[in-house]
């Protein structure tokens, strides 16, 4: 930790703060989380990543792209050409995909 993190000793401005728990119900989070940490490589690889927010019981996955993802003009096509069939394929009570 440097700069003002390590002086006021309490993880302010550090790069590694934990990604807020994804709401929704517990299995299904987990279940996505699963694919998503399969596919997270992928996304590291380009300088980026992806962060689950939230499941709901109607299968609706939100996802944040983050890094060099959230402003790459390829997001679109990652989500529903890469992410979302990745999860369809794997999880059948998965409807839709939305960025958050």
């Amino acid at each position: 930790m440097s700069g003002f993190g390590s002086f006021l000793g309490d993880g302010f401005g550090s790069q590694e703060e934990a990604p807020p728990e994804a709401t929704g119900p517990a299995e299904r989070v987990a279940q996505v989380q699963e694919i998503l940490t399969e596919l997270r490589p992928m996304f590291q690889a380009d300088g980026g990543d992806i962060l689950l927010l939230s499941v709901d019981e109607e299968g609706v996955v939100v996802v944040r792209m983050q890094g060099a993802c959230a402003g790459c003009g390829a997001g679109s096509m990652t989500l529903y050409g890469a992410i979302l069939p990745r999860l369809q394929e794997r999880l059948e009570w998965v409807t839709e995909l939305r960025p958050g």
